[in-house]
C-alpha cells in the first residue's frame, strides 16, 4: 500500500493544531459567557472530535486504496503493461495542487519565472500523478534526494542561476522537460535505477539538451557512444527478459502521452503542448544518426536515450568487478560510485582503480571508492553524489 512520506505538510499541521486550540478557547468562552456550563465539556469535546477527524483525514489524504506495482513490473501480456486506474478529476487535482503548495511553503516565489514554477510544479507532482493513474513509483535510495529536493538542488546549481539570469529563462523548451520528467520516472521504475542518479548524470553529460555532442563521440542526453551502444545490444540479445523490460518501458511512454487525463492535467498547470508518437522501440542496433529525434530508435531521441542510459547504468550497477579473478562485493555507497565512474569512463579504465581500491581497503569496503581515482574522475563522480545524495 502507498504510504506518506514523512516530511510531509508538518507546518500545516502545526498551522492546524494551533486553530484547534483557538476554537477550544473560543467554545470554552462562550459556554462560560452563557453560563450553561452543562454543556461546556460536551461544546469542546464535539469541536474536538470534528477537528481531529479533519486532521487525521489531513495525515492520510495521499493514501490511496489501492497497490502500487513492484518496481520493474512487467505482465505476461506486455500490450497491458499500463494498468489505467479512473481516479476521480477534482480530487486528483486537489491533491496536486496541495503537493505543490507544500512544496514551495516558505519559498520566495516572486523572483520565479512562471514557465520555472510550472516546471518545478511537475516534477515535484508526477510522481503521485503515475502512482495513482498508473500505480507505478519510482525508485531510490535513502540517501538520495527526492523529487523536490532534487529540484530545489537544481534551481541553485550556478549554471541553473547563470541561465536564468542571462535569459530569464531555460534554454530548453517546456516540451522537452516534461518528455525527459516522464521518461526519467520511467526509466527509473523499470530499470530501478535511482531517479536522482540519473537526472544529475544526464544533468552533467548534457545539460537536458537532447543534441548534445561530445568529442568522443557521445551523443544525446546520456552522452551514449559507440561502444555503450554495442554492449547494450549485447546484452539484448543475450537476455530475452531485458529485451521484454525495454519494450515495456518504450510501451509505457507511449501510453502516458496518449493519455487524456495526463494531458489534462499538463494543461491545468499551464503548459501547451503535445506528446509525440514515438512508435516502436526497435529490436536492432539504435542508430547514432539523426534521424527522427520524435521518433524511437536513434540517440538523438530523448525517450531512446533516457531508456539506453538507465539500461546502462543499471548494468554498472549489478557489474562484476573482480580482483585477480575473484569477485568482491562494496559497500552500496562504493558500489554506486564505481556504476557512475565506468558509466563516464567505461570499466575498462575504471578495473585499475578498483584493483588499487581493494589492495588497501580488502577487509574494510566502508571505505569511499571514489578516493582512489584520478582528479578528473573522482571530481565527476562527487558532482554526481553532490547533486543526487542528500547534505
Amino acid at each position: 500500500m502507498r504510504t506518506k512520506p514523512a516530511s510531509q505538510s508538518l507546518n500545516g499541521i502545526r498551522a492546524f493544531l494551533e486553530k484547534l486550540r483557538s476554537l477550544v478557547l473560543l467554545a470554552w468562552k462562550i459556554a462560560w459567557q452563557g453560563k450553561r456550563r452543562k454543556w461546556v465539556a460536551l461544546g469542546i469535546l464535539g469541536v474536538i472530535a470534528v477537528s481531529a477527524a479533519l486532521l487525521w483525514r489531513s495525515l492520510n489524504w495521499r493514501t490511496p486504496d489501492y497497490d502500487l506495482l513492484p518496481l520493474g513490473y512487467v505482465p505476461d501480456d506486455i500490450t497491458q503493461v499500463t494498468l489505467v486506474t479512473d481516479v476521480p478529476w477534482k480530487k486528483t487535482i486537489s491533491v496536486l495542487d496541495r503537493i505543490y503548495l507544500d512544496a514551495i511553503n516558505g519559498k520566495d516565489t516572486d523572483h520565479k519565472f512562471p514557465e520555472i514554477l510550472r516546471r518545478f510544479r511537475f516534477f515535484v507532482t508526477y510522481d503521485d500523478l503515475s502512482q495513482s493513474r498508473f500505480r507505478r513509483t519510482f525508485y531510490n535510495m535513502p540517501h538520495h534526494r527526492n523529487a523536490q529536493e532534487l529540484m530545489d538542488a537544481f534551481l541553485q546549481h550556478e549554471w541553473t542561476i547563470q541561465k536564468i539570469e542571462a535569459a530569464s529563462s531555460m534554454p530548453f523548451s517546456d516540451a522537452v522537460m516534461l518528455r525527459f520528467i516522464i521518461s526519467l520516472h520511467t526509466a527509473s521504475h523499470f530499470f530501478e535505477v535511482p531517479l536522482s542518479t540519473l537526472f544529475c548524470l544526464v544533468f552533467f553529460e548534457s545539460k537536458f539538451d537532447e543534441m548534445a555532442v561530445n568529442p568522443i563521440g557521445g551523443k544525446g542526453m546520456g552522452q551514449l557512444t559507440p561502444i555503450a551502444l554495442e554492449q547494450l545490444h549485447i546484452n539484448r540479445k543475450g537476455a530475452p527478459d531485458l529485451e521484454r523490460l525495454i519494450h515495456a518501458a518504450s510501451l509505457h511512454l507511449n501510453n502516458i502521452y496518449r493519455d487524456e487525463f495526463v494531458n489534462k492535467v499538463v494543461r491545468h498547470i499551464g503548459f501547451d503542448v503535445s506528446f509525440p508518437d514515438l512508435g516502436k522501440f526497435p529490436k536492432s542496433h539504435i542508430s547514432m544518426a539523426r534521424g527522427d529525434p520524435l521518433k524511437y530508435g536513434t540517440v538523438f531521441n530523448l525517450e531512446t536515450n533516457v531508456l539506453l542510459s538507465a539500461m546502462l547504468l543499471r548494468y554498472y550497477m549489478d557489474f562484476s568487478w573482480r580482483v585477480h579473478g575473484e569477485e568482491f562485493e562494496p559497500s552500496l555507497p562504493s558500489r554506486m560510485a564505481m556504476a557512475v565512474a565506468a558509466y563516464h569512463r567505461g570499466p575498462g579504465a575504471v578495473g585499475p582503480y578498483i584493483r588499487q581500491f581493494y589492495r588497501g581497503n580488502p577487509k574494510d569496503m566502508e571505505t569511499a571508492f571514489e578516493t582512489s581515482l584520478d582528479s578528473e574522475l573522482s571530481a565527476y563522480v562527487r558532482r554526481i553524489q553532490d547533486c543526487s545524495c542528500k547534505d
